[in-house]
């Protein structure tokens, strides 16, 4: 069973650590941040600081650390799943939980498409991607442009991108899923079929 990451983000969003620790102890404003007397070992001076602006704890005495979620598993001894719900409920945010076959498709499909986008930074290297260089040197785009936008070339003359991806072991189906090469597929399915036999 799993979640997306944006589901955990509005969570810690809604619900501030600082206001979950301040059902525990007194807390101490300094700057933007809180200090307090952390709440998993014995001290008489505040050594546990409390960022809310990215939602997470830290103390300098015993070094336990975390965010919301983590105070709930660790503290109250809530599971991970257990205190997604808790606070998701509280937050007024509905989690969609993913079955882990689902979750799984879906990480292929993520890594269909970093593979398919480095394979495309790639052939902009090749010297069949000339004109589309020379197009953007006139376009005066910086080397680091480039690499920061991952911008690339589709044409490669040994190997078309859908067989790219069944060499590195993906399933036609995940390919399929991605939506990257779903109109070449049916191109070549259409050719296999017409030219059988």
């Amino acid at each position: 069973m799993s979640f997306s990451k944006s589901d955990l983000d509005k969570i810690k969003s809604k619900i501030l650590v600082s206001t979950e620790i301040e059902k525990k102890t007194q807390l101490i404003k300094k700057g933007k941040d809180y200090w307090c007397r952390c709440l998993f070992h014995e001290e008489k001076t505040p050594s546990c600081k409390i960022n809310d602006d990215q939602g997470s704890f830290y103390c300098f005495g015993c070094g336990a650390k975390g965010d919301i979620f983590s105070l709930y598993t660790d503290l109250y001894n809530y599971s991970f799943i257990e205190a997604v719900k808790e606070l998701g409920q509280r937050a007024g945010i509905e989690i969609k939980f993913k079955e882990a076959n689902q979750s799984k498709q879906e990480n292929s499909v993520n890594q269909i498409l970093e593979m398919s986008s480095k394979w495309f930074q790639d052939n902009l290297q090749n010297s069949e991607a000339k004109v589309c260089n020379n197009y953007l040197k006139i376009r005066k785009l910086s080397l680091d442009t480039i690499k920061h936008f991952k911008l690339g070339y589709s044409y490669n003359s040994k190997k078309n991108l859908y067989q790219h991806l069944k060499d590195n072991f993906f399933s036609e189906e995940d390919i399929m899923r991605s939506k990257l090469v779903k109109f070449l597929i049916t191109k070549l399915s259409r050719y296999d079929r017409e030219n059988e036999g």
